[in-house]
């Protein structure tokens, strides 16, 4: 996250806060068996298709935002 101006520590919290929003709401649906786990990442070609990329980007803004 250098790229973006952050220092490292400043890096690793935006990362941590970024994975919470990202994939902890999706836990709970796994571990109920509400969803089922996947068995292999999504190939790239595909990733648009199968990650809600647009959801993960507006996720990212806010976080980045609530730090400048």
């Amino acid at each position: 996250m250098a790229a973006l101006g952050l220092a490292p520590g400043e890096a690793e919290a935006v990362a941590d806060e970024l994975i919470g929003l990202v994939v902890h709401p999706a836990l709970p649906r796994l571990l109920f068996g509400i969803d089922s786990p996947v068995d292999e990442p999504p190939a790239e070609a595909d990733l648009a298709a199968d990650v809600d990329l647009d959801r993960i980007g507006r996720l990212f803004r806010v976080v980045l935002g609530s730090r400048r």
